[in-house]
Order: structure tokens, then sequence, then C-alpha cells
């Protein structure tokens, strides 16, 4: 079971540092010893690949431009806007024809249930994600049909000796559940009588390694995947990502 996540190689860090580059900011610091660099790679990946269509610039958590771009170390809240803390994670503004939408790591969304769960890549609508930092900060809010999450994914980056244990893309079903609680029945009478239209989250699982039979599960619940994405020949995988992503806000 690959339970061990890849050390940061100087290739991650390399293709962090040109993203970066080409999105005018400087590249993030891993000087403490690694902290989430995978998702800090896919972050910059899908910003640099979706600027050909959207606007796209770093902003703080004020929402004000920045070029010394911040990433969170772990799963947290959308910052207050009044923080005067200086370590407050940046997020990404991509501005389309149809919307805009803030591209953020590791952040927490409440679901139906009242919970809240991690993300650790996201879009979100611009203007909802803005009043919650001006409101104080917190979870990002749950609301149903029509929700103001754009698109969600979870990464796994894991040493590729073997396939994702089946927990991962089991768990994510659930967060997708919670997250979108009407999309399931509607997804089922799409399949079944072609009449519904509904557009809801895209939900995406990304991993270094393969998934092995998960992928049906996912499939099941209109969950896309992509296996063994990281620096390198399979890096264009994000593209497909990125696509989607562009598809929502053009």
């Amino acid at each position: 079971m690959p339970v061990k996540a890849k050390a940061i190689t100087a290739k991650m860090k390399k293709q962090i540092a040109k993203a970066a580059k080409g999105l005018g900011i400087a590249a993030p610091d891993f000087s403490d010893g690694g902290g989430k660099t995978y998702e800090t790679w896919v972050l910059l990946e899908l910003a640099s690949r979706v600027r050909p269509t959207l606007v796209v610039s770093a902003r703080d958590h004020t929402g004000a431009p920045t070029i010394a771009f911040r990433v969170r170390g772990g799963p947290g809240y959308m910052p207050p806007a009044a923080s005067p803390a200086s370590g407050e994670p940046c997020h990404f503004l991509l501005q389309g024809q149809l919307r805009s939408a803030e591209l953020h790591s590791s952040l927490r969304h409440r679901g139906s249930s009242g919970d809240t769960h991690e993300l650790d890549i996201s879009a979100v609508d611009a203007g909802i994600a803005d009043h919650v930092r001006h409101s104080g900060g917190g979870p990002f809010p749950a609301v149903h049909f029509g929700r103001a999450e754009i698109l969600g994914a979870e990464l796994k980056e894991y040493d590729g000796v073997k396939s994702l244990p089946k927990v991962y893309p089991r768990a994510l079903v659930g967060v997708a559940l919670d997250l979108e609680p009407y999309a399931h029945v509607l997804v089922e009478r799409r399949r079944r009588a072609h009449v519904v239209q509904f557009v809801g989250i895209d939900f995406w699982l990304l991993t270094t390694t393969t998934l092995g039979t998960s992928g049906q599960l996912l499939d099941h619940h209109d969950i896309s995947w992509r296996a063994n994405v990281e620096p390198g020949p399979h890096e264009s995988r994000l593209q497909d990502v990125a696509d989607q992503l562009t598809r929502r806000l053009a």
C-alpha cells in the first residue's frame, strides 16, 4: 500500500519555479521541509494553463494583487480580510467572460450536514468568496442548486508502487455527496431519462500513482480522475482539468 508521500524533488521545485515565474510571482519557499509541494505545483500549473483564455492574477488574503505568493500549510478557513497576519494564504483570481472565480488550495467547505471538508484545490465564485472574507472569514458556505463552488479536486501524491487504496476515492465520493447532496439523484435521473440539465461542482481526483478498479466507482458518481499526474511526460493530463475550468468561466 502506497502510504508514503513522495519527497520533494529537484524536478518538482523546478516546475514550481517555472510556473511561478510565468505567473509573475515569487516561487513559494519550501525550506521548512517541503510543505504541500504537490498541491502547490497543481495550483500554479492550473493557474498557468487557464491563462490563454482567462485573466489570472495572484491575490493576497484581502483580495489585493500580490507577487509574494504564500501557500497554505494545511487545511484552513477563508481568512478574514481584516487579519493583520502577514502569513495568510494567497489565491488566484480567474476572470472570464461568464463569471469570475478564485482558485484556492486546502480550503475548508461546509457541507449540507454542517460538517466541513477540505478540498485540496477548489475554484469558487469570486463574489461569494469576497463576501466571506469581508464578513469575518470562515469555511466556504453551503449553497445548493447553483452552488458557489465550481471545481473541487482531491490530490494524492504517493510512490507509484501500487494503486491508490480505495479508501481515498470512497472518501471523495462521501465529500461530494455532502457538498452537493442533490447531484447524485439528478445524475441518476439524467442517465435514465436524459431530461435533467444540472451543472454542479466538477469533482476530480488526481494522483501520482494508479487507481486500479477505483476508477469505476468515481465514474459512476460522475467524478473525473487522472492517474500518474506529476511533472514530466504526464503533466499534460492537468490540461483536462484546466480546460473544464475554463469552459465554466470563459
